[in-house]
């Protein structure tokens, strides 16, 4: 891990992703140590959950499954269920709530009775891109889960997201407002060099049971953005950027203002630099 010294001496980042973007409006300080290289004493269980769900993801759809034989398609879910195993056993979490290795079965015998067939097709899975901002010295990166194309929309941009609540309208109209997802559509936009349609937004509930919820469980919504609103995106990505590099001037990173980001609230895990933030900056 870098010292106070060796981070301030090695000058702002050039380069940007979402979880930089984030962390800094809503506390400086987790930033600051999220900089110097403070990771976790051991993999948060909801970490492992959403990237064992992923993989379970990209190894479900790496097939088409049209004209197999029931038992087939049983065979090549199990298989996709153990790549998530896989990751399970890497990182051992310390199960809690909802983020169980029970639960990630359950989610995925249910998502594959849900969606046994699709509209669409999917073109590559796990993307990482890297881009210049225009007019400054910066790159914008991220990973997105997938592209497909689903006629006729044409290409879209696929994020897969797991959450510990339930699917209700109120959580699944907060993606029309998220950053992460606008900055994706950017990415896939500039990288194609033509609007695209939007992202598929795939949304699960890490609240199930061996018997299925009336309601809840799966959701799919479809999230567009305007040129204006990618414009806009790209002029608001900037001023984060420059407030970065004036903290980094001042040396100061004060610590965010909302405990629920502290301590954790209903939907949100605790902060897991929390106990670093309370330290002195040595």
């Amino acid at each position: 891990m870098l010292t106070d010294k060796q981070l301030r001496d090695s000058g702002p980042p050039d380069t940007y992703d979402n979880t930089m973007l984030s962390m800094f409006p809503s506390c400086p300080r987790k930033l600051y140590w999220f900089l110097r290289g403070a990771d976790y004493h051991s993999i948060p269980a909801f970490f492992t959950f959403g990237k064992a769900w992923q993989i379970f993801l990209v190894h479900w759809y790496s097939k088409s499954l049209e004209g197999l034989h029931p038992e087939e398609i049983f065979q090549h879910g199990e298989l996709a269920k153990a790549k998530g195993h896989k990751i399970w056993q890497e990182d051992s979490p310390i199960e809690a709530t909802t983020n169980t290795l029970e639960n990630f079965d359950l989610l995925c015998n249910w998502y594959m009775i849900e969606y046994p067939s699709e509209l669409w097709k999917p073109i590559d899975m796990e993307i990482g891109f890297v881009w210049p901002l225009e007019g400054t010295s910066w790159f914008l990166a991220g990973s997105i889960d997938g592209r497909i194309n689903w006629p006729p929309h044409g290409m879209l941009v696929l994020e897969n997201k797991t959450t510990g609540l339930y699917l209700s309208d109120s959580v699944v109209s907060q993606y029309a407002f998220s950053p992460q997802v606008t900055q994706y559509i950017w990415g896939i936009t500039k990288f194609e060099g033509k609007e695209i349609f939007g992202c598929l937004m795939n949304l699960a509930s890490k609240r199930v049971t061996k018997k299925k919820p009336a309601f809840g469980l799966f959701t799919r919504t479809l999230e567009k953005r305007s040129l204006f609103q990618l414009n806009e995106y790209e002029r608001d990505t900037r001023l984060v950027i420059e407030d970065i590099h004036r903290e980094w001037d001042r040396w100061i990173w004060p610590k965010g203002r909302d405990q629920i980001n502290c301590s954790g609230g209903i939907g949100k895990s605790p902060c897991l630099f929390r106990s670093l933030l309370i330290r002195e900056q040595t």
